[in-house]
């Protein structure tokens, strides 16, 4: 372990509660690392300034624009979908954890719908209740650093999602332009 992760508060009291629950690695980028955490799904991020000379946003004001894309996106549902996409958490990643990519998942994975779908009794077979993941990373890899390009991918991998959570499938999805 690195020495400045020893010392670290932030990182030691995240690693002591994790490491009970078999985490075994951890993935940090650091470089202006600065004990700002954000931690979901038993997840660190410990947010970094720029991890390259390109880089301009990062992490916590990707995810700030993202809540208020998928905010205005949610407003603009009609009723009777909306109410069942007000109930959905989403939980914004950097990327994609190991765990995803070992469910043969591509590396370059926008979002993901897990859980149940609406209307479906939660089952013994699905650990994780329904939700919506967006990988914002992910999403401004994609997006070249154009933040135009990462709102409006934000908004449609969300609508994509969240139409895996009311039941439709990627024919369903491709029909209404959120392939």
């Amino acid at each position: 372990m690195a020495d400045f992760l020893k010392t670290d508060a932030c990182f030691q009291e995240w690693f002591q509660k994790n490491t009970r629950r078999g985490v075994l690695a951890i993935k940090i980028f650091v470089q202006q690392y600065d004990k700002s955490p954000i931690v979901t799904g038993g997840t660190l991020r410990c947010l970094v300034g720029e991890t390259n000379e390109t880089a301009s946003m990062t992490f916590s004001k990707l995810v700030t624009e993202a809540e208020k894309i998928v905010a205005s996106a949610q407003r603009k549902l009609p009723a009777a979908v909306a109410k069942h996409a007000a109930a959905l958490p989403v939980v914004y990643h950097d990327w994609p954890t190991e765990e995803i990519l070992d469910d043969d998942f591509e590396p370059d994975i926008l979002g993901l719908f897990v859980g149940d779908p609406l209307g479906v009794e939660p089952g013994l077979d699905n650990f994780a209740p329904a939700q919506v993941l967006l990988f914002l990373e992910s999403i401004y890899d994609y997006a070249e650093g154009d933040m135009r390009v990462f709102r409006d991918e934000v908004r449609i991998t969300y609508l994509h999602e969240l139409g895996h959570y009311l039941g439709w499938d990627e024919e369903d999805l491709e029909a209404r332009g959120l392939e």
